[in-house]
């Protein structure tokens, strides 16, 4: 019976499959290939502006193409701003105003590449900047991470 409960617990703290170096569970087979055309989406809020600009300013390996025919991979999102309350930050902890979420597809098969998620929560509002334009940096920081 003590051999049997062991066995249990062991399944279950093993993961089904070995992960590889340096590869965390999240992170999946998705990456980006480098040099890739890539096409934004136009997004709510215009969080594709304030992406396409942290893209360029990163120096990141890809090309953004202007027209959705000539890109291999197709950038789509959404982004929600609430306004803050007076106290948020202050009186209160910190929460998001600004979450956006983006994911990166094949143009050709539709094959999922790549998902992203970030909101403009911080704990030093004062020394960064809120809004949709800390969630883009967020964003990219996280795409920077999984181009291979």
């Amino acid at each position: 019976m003590r051999l049997l409960t062991l066995a249990a617990l062991l399944s279950l703290a093993v993961p089904a499959a070995p992960l590889a170096l340096g590869q965390s569970p999240t992170q999946g087979n998705y990456a980006i290939p480098r040099r890739a055309a890539i096409f934004i989406e136009e997004m709510p809020e215009g969080l594709d502006t304030f992406i396409a600009a942290e893209i360029v300013r990163r120096n990141l390996p890809l090309r953004l193409v202007p027209r959705r025919e000539d890109a291999e991979l197709l950038m789509v999102g959404t982004a929600t701003v609430k306004p803050r309350k007076w106290h948020e930050g202050f009186l209160t902890g910190p929460v998001d105003s600004a979450v956006g979420s983006v994911k990166i597809v094949a143009s050709k098969t539709g094959e999922l590449v790549w998902v992203g998620a970030a909101g403009d929560k911080t704990f030093w509002t004062w020394f960064k900047r809120p809004g949709l334009r800390r969630v883009a940096q967020l964003i990219v920081r996280q795409m920077a991470r999984a181009i291979r």
